[in-house]
């Protein structure tokens, strides 16, 4: 039998607009942050900045996509209320040579969404208390596949092991 697959959880997130863009960075106003990052469970109850260690990432801000595979810094921190749903967040996503996208949101700071791939300050959102919206998906664990080989065996050897002891004759006991 092989082994039991775990759940997979995906969060995604989609940003808003971006308000303001430095000219010549191409970005425009209708790009924003999306992407979706998994883990093997959900995000626990009542999280204070809390770092978690996504099995994927990928972030894209429009003009580049960051993702596991091609960037040297992910940081994942959130804070979620008491049913586990996300009340406030920082992802970071840097690659070499400075291309980052990052979001925040917290009570104390409001929310950004930033993405640069210029070292120039490319693309900036500051909307206060107007943070993008995450929403979750869970895949459920794949029932174990059964393989038929091991499974007769062990039925085969079962059905013998019952027909052996319904054969097997009582012996009176000493007196």
């Amino acid at each position: 039998m092989a082994g039991a697959a775990s759940a997979q959880v995906t969060y995604d997130y989609a940003g808003n607009d971006f308000t303001y863009i430095v000219g010549g960075s191409g970005y425009t106003t209708s790009d924003s942050i999306s992407g979706s990052f998994s883990l093997g469970s959900v995000l626990g109850d009542n999280l204070n900045n809390a770092m978690v260690h996504p099995t994927s990432y990928s972030f894209s801000d429009g003009v580049q996509v960051l993702n596991n595979a091609n960037s040297d810094i992910a940081d994942f921190s959130f804070s979620t209320n008491a049913t586990g749903a996300i009340t406030g967040w920082d992802v970071d996503l840097i690659q070499p040579g400075y291309p980052i996208i990052q979001t925040f949101s917290s009570p104390l700071y409001g929310s950004e969404d930033y993405a640069d791939h210029t070292e120039s300050y490319a693309a900036f959102q500051a909307q206060n208390h107007n943070p993008g919206v995450w929403t979750v998906t869970t895949t459920p664990a794949a029932a174990p596949e059964i393989d038929p080989a091991t499974a007769t065996s062990g039925l085969s050897l079962l059905a013998g092991g019952l027909l052996v002891l319904r054969g097997r004759r009582q012996r009176p006991l000493a007196a």
